[in-house]
């Protein structure tokens, strides 16, 4: 009896500390997705701030060409 008490007993400590690895690799995956998120919304960022700047470049010389078309 004591002995099977001592399986049961080992087999719960293996099984509690093979959560606690999962449950730090989880939060290591998610870390690393977030990471990666913020540097895809930063790269989005610079992007959108990009076009803003051409389409007003390409607004400035469209609105050049109509005054001298007049």
């Amino acid at each position: 009896m004591k002995t099977l008490l001592k399986i049961a007993f080992l087999a719960f400590v293996i099984s509690l500390t093979s959560c606690r690895n999962t449950k730090k690799e989880n939060a290591q995956k998610v870390e690393t997705a977030v990471d990666s998120i913020q540097k895809i919304e930063q790269d989005t960022e610079k992007m959108v701030d990009q076009l803003d700047k051409e389409a007003k470049e390409i607004e400035e010389e469209l609105q050049e060409l109509e005054t001298i078309d007049q």
